[in-house]
């Protein structure tokens, strides 16, 4: 059996927690906000849809739940994770400025 290590790569990262008041994410296009008024309770976080966010992956539309975590590739290909799976995934790299 042969054995492969997952590449690891640096992106940018940031968490979106709704949009109000308008974040950076949002200003930037980054994540939609949901528009439909929608008062349906989402399945992932308990809250409902009108809160929730929407960007474009490379695999399609993705919701964006608040508190879900958007990275960013080298590419410029956006993901959305679950704060969990984003803890068990990245850690933080020091920068200098």
């Amino acid at each position: 059996m042969r054995l492969f290590a997952k590449k690891s790569e640096l992106v940018e990262a940031r968490q979106w927690f709704g949009g109000y008041p308008i974040d950076d994410l949002t200003r930037e296009g980054i994540v939609h906000l949901d528009t439909s008024g929608s008062f349906a309770i989402c399945d992932h976080c308990n809250t409902y849809f009108c809160v929730h966010g929407h960007v474009k992956t490379p695999e399609g539309g993705r919701i964006v739940c608040p508190g879900d975590w958007v990275t960013t590739n080298a590419n410029g290909e956006h993901r959305v994770m679950k704060p969990d799976i984003f803890g068990e995934t990245y850690s933080k790299v020091a920068t200098s400025t």
